[in-house]
């Protein structure tokens, strides 16, 4: 059996992709532009986007859109 820690401690080159960074990927454009517009509305809250989201087959955690946010 290989060396847990040396396994897990390696560092990758690159975060690992968001939720939301898939989603937008898989958007047309316009439905991408918008939500980009949500995500950089501050009067939008995470929840209503997941819900949004989630309502129009995109399923997702209002985590997943904080953590979105928090690293964009």
């Amino acid at each position: 059996m290989s060396d847990l820690h040396e396994e897990m401690s390696r560092t990758s080159s690159s975060a690992p992709k968001l939720r939301i960074d898939a989603i937008l990927e898989a958007m047309d454009d316009d439905d991408k532009a918008s939500l980009l517009a949500a995500l950089n509305d501050d009067g939008v809250q995470n929840q209503r986007i997941s819900h949004v989201l989630t309502d129009r087959g995109w399923p997702v955690s209002w985590s997943a859109v904080r953590n979105w946010r928090a690293r964009n």
